[in-house]
């Protein structure tokens, strides 16, 4: 047995009669330039080398497809209380929503082992697993005869004791619901009386007008900011909320159903646009926002 190392590049060779077997190993003068190295500005240590509690997502859902399962308990913890607070809206208990949950966990780990599933966005993915489930269980709880009408609503002839009707996504209306009162909650209480006169009581602008003593342009304009503002606060009633987000995380998530909408000044757009670039789990948040609930 014996050891050479080839000058030319920093391999060290082991040797026994004929064979070789090369293992790459730094020479002290590599060794010494890498503190250099990861002193640079920008520097990211491979994830290897990082602890797995600080990769973000796209990262452990490639070492679970590598076969590191263990890593997926990260996810798990990462993204369970988001999971069940939508879950939440979804079903009529807790324990449904805790089923509910478990099973949208299970099912993604399965889809990826099969070489499926997120690469990137993986509470969008989850979220969406979740109401596909939801809306699985739904339909299974209840016996429905899909008709050529869906409008139709009757005795069907041809299947005795069983009642046609018009599918109801019973879970996704009581979350729409939901986040709407919980969007018309957090406008201002202006908004909230003009809105209430003209879309719900359906009251012209001169009535309007005549009810909050103002005029009715100023009435119009009014209810064009409210109604705008409901928008954005409806988008931003689907971000979960997560106290373990830092205050600079925090402050661009709270901005997202503005910036979703185009809303925010130019400064403040600046802001969040250079927050997203360099953090991966509020920009897969903006990115559920603005592709899954287009505005």
């Amino acid at each position: 047995m014996f050891a050479r190392t080839d000058p030319r590049s920093h391999v060290f060779y082991h040797a026994t009669g004929e064979s070789a077997v090369s293992s790459a190993v730094l020479t002290a003068d590599a060794s010494a330039e890498a503190p250099t190295q990861q002193n640079r500005p920008g520097f990211r240590a491979p994830f290897r080398c990082r602890p797995v509690a600080k990769l973000d997502d796209a990262e452990l859902l490639a070492r679970v497809r590598a076969g590191h399962t263990e890593d997926y308990g990260v996810l798990f913890e990462r993204h369970h209380t988001a999971a069940r607070a939508h879950a939440r809206q979804l079903t009529t208990s807790s324990l449904e929503a805790d089923d509910l949950v478990a099973e949208a966990f299970a099912k993604t780990l399965k889809i990826i082992y099969g070489g499926g599933g997120p690469t990137r966005s993986f509470r969008a993915y989850l979220f969406t697993a979740l109401r596909h489930i939801a809306y699985t269980e739904t339909r299974r709880a209840r016996r429905l005869v899909l008709t050529d009408s869906v409008e139709a609503t009757a005795i069907d002839g041809d299947v005795p004791h069983v009642i046609t009707q018009p599918f109801q996504d019973t879970p996704v209306a009581r979350l729409e619901r939901t986040l709407a009162a919980l969007a018309f909650a957090r406008l201002p209480c202006r908004w909230q009386e003009v809105l209430w006169r003209t879309e719900i009581r359906g009251l012209t602008t001169a009535s309007v007008a005549a009810g909050m003593h103002m005029s009715p342009n100023a009435v119009s304009a009014l209810a064009y900011r409210a109604r705008e503002g409901l928008r954005q606060a409806y988008l931003q009633a689907h971000v979960a909320e997560d106290a373990r987000r830092s205050d600079a995380c925090r402050l661009s998530i709270e901005r997202l159903g503005a910036w979703t909408r185009g809303a925010l000044n130019k400064r403040e757009t600046t802001q969040v646009d250079d927050h997203l670039a360099n953090w991966r789990h509020c920009r897969a948040v903006a990115t559920e926002l603005r592709h899954e609930l287009p505005a």
